[in-house]
């Protein structure tokens, strides 16, 4: 068996499947307990349905947050179940890790190389703790929607009428929403988050072709709800806006941790089950 195929094999184990389910739902089961305690999910508010940043206009619809916030947080979770039942889910964490660090990476040598820095102002969370953990979960599905989503719909259309130009037509697909996805982030971001984000929108175009717009989805709420483990630990908010992250914040942290770490663990020991068996396999006399 060669190292590429042991590799991926190992990714479909179920331990490591487990591993890797565990490690994408704990940021979303940590923002709904944040969002239930703080009495958030029985708000309601108008959530965008069209919008375009640093422009007035737009489309919301006023909502219970308990639906909006339980739709939104159903399809992450049904995402993360999808991809398990279908084995892949250890791949798509390995391709969040890859992104992650890529894009922090290309932030990093765009600030060198021209001197730009981030544009966004500072955002104070005062009183707004749970709408920004919404806006985060809100934004990944909107974005993958509009981004991805369309897009894929219309490159599906496009296969089946025009299938000769097969290869152009996905290329337009990775090009198009990606340059229009970078661009969407200048107005908040400024010039500076045009390159990572660009690199973001090639990665999550080849995750939908490959595994899914689901995939995509559940990658982008997941980078997205990073933030919540850091909230409890911000000294200038106050202390019942985020009594349940400040009082259980450091356990929290701590399972977290452990659960990086088992998939980590997970994927070694997967190998060498699979290599033991493939061993023990070819050694067995036959009948």
């Amino acid at each position: 068996m060669s190292i590429r195929t042991l590799c991926r094999r190992s990714l479909a184990q179920p331990v490591v499947l487990l591993a890797a389910a565990l490690f994408f739902a704990a940021p979303c089961l940590v923002i709904l307990g944040q969002m239930q305690t703080s009495g958030f999910l029985g708000r309601d508010f108008p959530v965008p349905l069209l919008f375009w940043p640093g422009r007035h206009w737009g489309l919301s619809v006023w909502l219970p947050a308990w639906l909006s916030m339980g739709v939104i947080a159903g399809l992450y979770l049904v995402g993360i179940g999808r991809l398990a039942w279908r084995r892949r889910l250890g791949s798509v964490v390995l391709y969040t890790y890859a992104a992650l660090f890529g894009g922090v990476f290309l932030k990093k040598l765009t600030g060198f190389l021209t001197g730009w820095t981030e544009q966004q102002a500072p955002l104070s969370l005062v009183g707004k703790v749970d709408m920004a953990l919404f806006s985060g979960s809100h934004n990944a599905l909107w974005e993958e929607c509009v981004f991805r989503g369309i897009p894929l719909l219309l490159v599906l259309l496009a296969h089946k009428k025009w299938p000769r130009y097969d290869r152009a037509v996905t290329l337009g697909y990775f090009l198009i929403p990606s340059v229009a996805f970078a661009v969407y982030h200048v107005p908040n971001h400024g010039a500076f988050r045009l390159v990572d984000t660009f690199f973001l929108g090639l990665f999550f175009a080849y995750v939908a072709l490959r595994h899914g717009l689901l995939a995509t989805y559940v990658i982008h709420f997941f980078a997205n709800a990073g933030r919540v483990w850091s909230l409890g630990r911000i000294a200038n908010l106050p202390v019942n806006e985020i009594a349940w992250l400040a009082q259980n914040g450091a356990w929290l942290r701590q399972v977290n941790t452990v659960i990086v770490w088992l998939f980590w663990a997970a994927i070694p020991l997967a190998m060498l089950r699979l290599h033991r068996r493939e061993t023990a396999g070819e050694h067995r006399p036959a009948p």
